[in-house]
């Protein structure tokens, strides 16, 4: 409603009043956007000029919808399922529509226009009707969506978003954190459970199951990045000071990638399963 002005409050309550009835459902049904992710109905400004409102001139009237709608205002407004009591036009009942509701209803439907519980109930049939079809339609779409995705190139869009957005861009990891430097060559077995840690032996890097000793806590977690960046022959920093570096900048930019990649999915991927399997692979193709 925040796209229309009201000459005064009771003009603004008395359209809220109409459009939270079931004759007000059928018209935002009608005129509103279903184009969206899940079924959401969107209703823009120009969509709201368009809506048809009924115009009521009589005082007793007006005050008798105000006071069934305040009364109607005191509880959560469910779902129009849940309003009506039927989800499909078959179980559409007066008897099972909410009391609140259906006064609201037969003043607007009955007093006002005329309409007879036969009508009536056809306007409750025809709302359920629009909501299952439009709710069954988002359904076979994203399944279809689903279906048709590439993980594999939702990936890359994720990390070339990443990149473009963000700012971040993934380095090879040692390589482009070292340049050139002196350095030697520990090879070590290739896995995808990594756990860098102390015992009385000192620090290491576990692989899987395999332990690697290392001379420092920052050459384990060294190791440790390159071994999820898929190495197995890495070249570690005689350096440590180098060393260092390369370990804090690579925390950094994982923690950060992390963080924006959940963010984006999160808010660009409504199916839950794909969401967990593009996350999986943007991670580990970022070495995390």
């Amino acid at each position: 409603m925040s796209g229309l002005k009201f000459k005064d409050f009771k003009t603004a309550k008395l359209v809220c009043a109409v459009l939270t009835s079931t004759l007000g459902n059928l018209f935002l049904e009608i005129v509103g956007r279903s184009q969206l992710g899940q079924g959401s109905l969107q209703l823009a400004t120009i969509d709201l000029h368009s809506l048809p409102c009924l115009i009521i001139a009589e005082e007793k009237i007006i005050e008798k919808i105000f006071k069934v709608f305040e009364k109607l205002c005191e509880r959560k407004i469910l779902t129009i399922y849940e309003e009506i009591g039927a989800s499909s036009p078959e179980g559409v009942s007066l008897n099972k529509v909410k009391p609140d509701r259906r006064e609201l209803d037969k003043i607007i439907m009955g007093e006002i226009l005329g309409l007879t519980e036969e009508e009536q109930l056809e306007v409750y049939r025809a709302v359920v009707d629009l909501v299952r079809s439009r709710l069954e339609r988002a359904k076979s779409v994203q399944k279809k969506k689903v279906k048709e995705l590439n993980v594999d190139d939702l990936v890359d869009s994720v990390l070339k978003e990443l990149e473009e957005v963000h700012g971040i861009k993934a380095k090879e990891f040692p390589e482009e954190y070292i340049g050139r430097c002196e350095y030697k060559v520990v090879e070590v077995p290739k896995g995808s459970e990594v756990e860098v840690g102390y015992d009385l032996r000192g620090p290491y890097v576990r692989i899987d199951n395999e332990k690697v000793r290392c001379s420092s806590i920052y050459e384990a977690r060294f190791i440790g990045y390159a071994v999820l960046a898929g190495k197995t022959k890495i070249m570690v920093p005689k350096d440590e000071n180098i060393l260092k570096k390369a370990v804090e900048e690579r925390r950094k930019f994982l923690e950060e990638a992390r963080m924006k990649i959940e963010e984006f999915i999160n808010e660009t991927i409504t199916d839950k399963k794909l969401r967990e399997d593009v996350k999986f692979k943007a991670f580990k193709k970022l070495g995390m």
